[in-house]
């Protein structure tokens, strides 16, 4: 159970009639069944500073608030100010010598200015709280925040006992962070960068120019931070296989690649893998220390190539890691031979190497390519007279039915009418939003990089975000495939 700002919206009125049994009844429950105890803080600080005006309830508020900064530092202490506030525990409970410390440690990395509402409530900034709940979607407290320069952060979720086979996931997937910015809803998708079988759920974040949650990740995220991540999904991964794999990633491409070479070398001792990453220089090699280690956990098997555009100087190479001057492009794989073939990375980058392996010969079924980007989707390319249709997306819940122009793509103007559809990327590379055309008619974009297989295709499915509607009436049905749960 989650709550949302329209039911603090709510609370506010039924509180501002003095009820003071209804208050104490209405926290006593919230806090006994929410999944995340610290949202009954933030509900708290919502609706209390509405009961009046009075000195003691602004002081509550101002209370609330730096409670609200102290526990968003440690997990401990912001359940113990749940339980309180939820009238569950008395406020003793919180003058715990163990709790006192930890709260007194907290206050201090928070910082005075953090506790003002003008910070939190700062244009453009994330918040962490979405409004209301989304299928598939989960609170779960960051467990681990380990810097890596200036620009980049690894992250771990604390993933509770009884959602452990819900965050069960396959090499090459990604989760899904939840979040708001200037009043808007918005979604980022991070691969998990980790082998499954390790049982622990762990992304890489990387600063983007005016990024809207990797500001935030790098800058202001701490341990107990509560964010509203998704179950693992995605296809970009393959099962068991042996032979040899190759991968050309760039940047936080290499987050699934990693995933993806560590499960294959594992599951297979005859198996072997071929990479080539490009970054800046050294400083900037993402996920370096973990990329040699796994070298030299399977030598001779994992041939790394770092591939450095700004370099000065080349660090020392080794038997399975190598170093060269240059950017990354196709001709550095123009003699690599491959079983299977992953591309992760820059959009321009991976479509140049994929159309340099299939001039190649390479077929499509042994090439995986994907890439987050989560711009505004490009518009869709039917005729601008297209007449509107009225359109049904089942299978996901409740039925959602709306119309829309008939030259927009199906997904961005479903999202418009119901935020909590399946989707990460909403540009056809992360194969979410996979539908089944059971009434009508639909054109999707031709192109050969969208994360749907020929199966699909042949089954009469298609990707959402890529597809316009055709006829007067389409009804979709919510069709995920086996990896994307």
């Amino acid at each position: 159970m989650t709550v949302s700002s329209v039911q603090a919206l709510c609370l506010r009125e039924t509180l501002a009639g003095n009820d003071d049994d209804l208050a104490r009844r209405f926290f006593a429950t919230v806090a006994g069944a929410i999944d995340d105890a610290w949202l009954v803080t933030r509900l708290f600080d919502q609706a209390m500073p509405h009961v009046g005006a009075d000195r003691a309830q602004r002081a509550l508020s101002r209370l609330a608030r730096i409670a609200m900064a102290v526990g968003s530092r440690d997990a401990l202490v912001s359940r113990r100010i749940a339980r309180v506030a939820g009238l569950l525990d008395r406020p003793s409970a919180l003058t715990s010598p163990a709790v006192v410390t930890r709260a007194l440690g907290a206050g201090l990395g928070a910082g005075l200015d953090r506790m003002r509402p003008a910070r939190d409530a700062r244009p453009g900034g994330f918040d962490p709280l979405p409004p209301g709940p989304a299928r598939g979607f989960h609170a779960l407290a960051v467990s681990s925040v380990t810097r890596e320069g200036t620009d980049r952060v690894l992250l771990e979720f604390a993933v509770p006992l009884r959602l452990t086979e819900r965050f069960r996931f396959a090499a090459g997937q990604h989760v899904v962070i939840r979040g708001v910015v200037g009043g808007r809803t918005i979604r980022r998708s991070y691969s998990l960068y980790t082998a499954p079988g390790d049982g622990r759920v762990r992304i890489a974040v990387k600063r983007q120019p005016g990024g809207a949650f990797s500001g935030f990740a790098v800058d202001r995220l701490r341990v107990g931070t509560v964010l509203h991540v998704s179950e693992p999904t995605g296809g970009f991964g393959v099962p068991h296989a042996g032979g040899h794999h190759a991968a050309v990633a760039a940047g936080s491409g290499i987050t699934p690649i990693l995933s993806i070479a560590e499960d294959v070398l594992r599951a297979d001792p005859a198996a072997t893998f071929t990479l080539h990453y490009g970054s800046r220089d050294e400083p900037g090699i993402m996920l370096e220390h973990r990329v040699s280690a796994l070298a030299a956990r399977f030598p001779g098997r994992l041939r790394v190539t770092h591939h450095l555009s700004r370099a000065g100087r080349l660090p020392a190479a080794t038997d399975d890691v190598a170093y060269r001057h240059g950017r990354l492009g196709p001709a550095t794989v123009a003699d690599v031979e491959a079983d299977r073939w992953f591309l992760c990375g820059p959009e321009a980058l991976s479509r140049a190497v994929a159309d340099a392996l299939t001039a190649r010969g390479v077929p499509h079924d042994r090439l995986r390519v994907e890439f987050f980007d989560t711009r505004d989707p490009a518009p869709a390319t039917g005729p601008a007279d297209a007449a509107p249709a009225r359109v049904t997306l089942t299978g996901y819940g409740d039925d959602l039915v709306f119309t829309m122009p008939g030259d927009r793509h199906v997904l961005p103007a479903a999202v418009r009418e119901r935020e909590d559809l399946p989707y990460s990327c909403l540009g056809g590379s992360c194969g979410t939003c996979l539908y089944t055309v059971e009434h009508g008619e639909v054109v999707m974009d031709p192109d050969p990089l969208l994360a749907i297989s020929a199966d699909d295709l042949a089954a009469g499915r298609v990707l959402a975000c890529r597809t316009r509607p055709a006829s007067a009436e389409v009804v979709l049905r919510f069709s995920p495939g086996p990896s994307a749960r």
